[in-house]
């Protein structure tokens, strides 16, 4: 069986605005652990975390594993039930996880000292000839932020 890169993103919502990345605090120390066990984990590449710059009670985790299979796998792990519990005490409600095949997979652009996000979603209901539209209406974009914008190391989507 093949397996395809996918990259996790979670939305998390903290209790407050704390400084994660500090593991000196009780907070940080609880979000180094996380990351720790995550680490460990059969397929788990990397993870690139963040406080959001506008709302620092709102963070990312951008998660690379091998493959969708192998993030599965961790919920019938013996340390997920632990790991939960921990994330979830920093959290005012769970945190979103939805999963981004991105071209190509595993975007370096995560690394950059600041990292934009946009989302978009799509109604299931959208048709070939939309989807192929919007294909292209985005491709107009990067190109034009590639060119134009200063400061941008590189853009992706999935």
């Amino acid at each position: 069986m093949s397996k395809t890169p996918v990259t996790e993103v979670c939305l998390i919502h903290l209790k407050g605005p704390y400084k994660l990345k500090d593991s000196s605090t009780h907070e940080g120390a609880i979000w180094a652990s996380s990351i720790s066990t995550l680490k460990k984990c059969p397929g788990f590449q990397d993870i690139y975390t963040s406080s959001v710059v506008e709302d620092r009670t709102k963070a990312r985790m951008f998660l690379n594993w091998d493959c969708k299979e192998d993030h599965f796998a961790f919920y019938d792990t013996p340390h997920f039930p632990a790991f939960r519990a921990r994330l979830l005490s920093l959290c005012a409600i769970p945190p979103i996880p939805i999963h981004v095949l991105f071209h190509p997979a595993h975007p370096k652009t995560l690394e950059a000292p600041v990292t934009e996000i946009d989302m978009a979603y799509f109604p299931l209901s959208i048709t070939t000839e939309q989807k192929g539209k919007w294909e292209s209406t985005w491709q107009t974009f990067v190109t034009e932020v590639r060119k134009e914008a200063k400061g941008v190391l590189d853009v992706r989507g999935g």
